[in-house]
């Protein structure tokens, strides 16, 4: 009813799927995909984002 109602965005289903099914998840993984997103986004724009690059190389040690 949650993810129907009043968190109906994919990530709360997704993440909720995963709890439901006892699925492990790496705490990386989400914020790793929005640092993409950002430098992807900052890249259209000719907009530069130095942390972007840190905080990408911190997440993918963390993932490793």
């Amino acid at each position: 009813m949650l993810t129907q109602t009043l968190f109906p965005a994919p990530i709360y289903q997704s993440i909720g799927n995963r709890i439901a099914e006892k699925k492990e998840a790496n705490p990386s993984e989400i914020p790793l995909k929005d640092i993409g997103l950002l430098k992807k986004t900052a890249q259209q724009v000719e907009s530069p984002t130095p942390i972007s690059s840190i905080l990408h190389g911190l997440l993918r040690t963390d993932l490793e």
